[in-house]
């Protein structure tokens, strides 16, 4: 039964790729700087697989403004709307710098510096800030992606993270639906 299950997701998996594929375009670089913001919902933060034994739901606005060399930056305010504990709980300044190096290499530069509120319980609370970057190389079918991130607390903790990731483009009367 379990060859059957795993040789059925492994020809759908296939056949998506080899179907997504011709719609893969290559993302035009902007020539213009852009501002957004955006609000979201978090029913539980969850850190690095770590969660607390209660749940700790978010209301999270960031602000960000990209530039058209690359450098960017963003701001978070991040509401708790735990019972009895409602209020604000951190924020968080994040620059960096985007880049791409012809058209198979791509990555980030960055930089974060988090601010707690007095009694935060938060998990990763005890970070201060953290600098890292990301390596990105496409391999036509597959990214490759690493990304290695240095945290500031006590003391530093190292973190690197590589893996393999693509995107698919769904495509319909020219709306395109992303799937990561």
């Amino acid at each position: 039964m379990r060859p059957k299950v795993f040789f059925t997701f492994f020809s759908l998996l296939l056949s998506l790729l080899v179907v997504a594929q011709p719609m893969r375009k290559a993302s035009p670089k902007s020539d213009t700087t852009s501002f957004k913001i955006q609000t979201n919902y978090l029913s539980n933060y969850v850190y690095n697989g770590r969660a607390d034994s209660l749940k700790a739901p978010y209301f999270y606005t960031t602000a960000t403004v990209n530039f058209a060399n690359g450098l960017y930056a963003s701001f978070s305010l991040n509401y708790l709307l735990s019972q009895g504990q409602r209020g604000y709980d951190f924020s968080e300044l994040n620059l960096g710098y985007n880049y791409s190096l012809g058209e198979k290499v791509a990555g980030e530069i960055y930089g974060s510096k988090y601010f707690y509120a007095t009694g935060s319980n938060l998990i990763s609370g005890n970070i201060s800030s953290d600098i890292g970057f990301t390596f990105n190389y496409d391999l036509t079918y597959f990214n490759f992606h690493n990304s290695f991130d240095v945290f500031f607390s006590n003391k530093a903790d190292m973190q690197l993270v590589p893996g393999f990731e693509k995107e698919i483009t769904l495509s319909s009367n020219n709306h395109n639906t992303r799937y990561i």
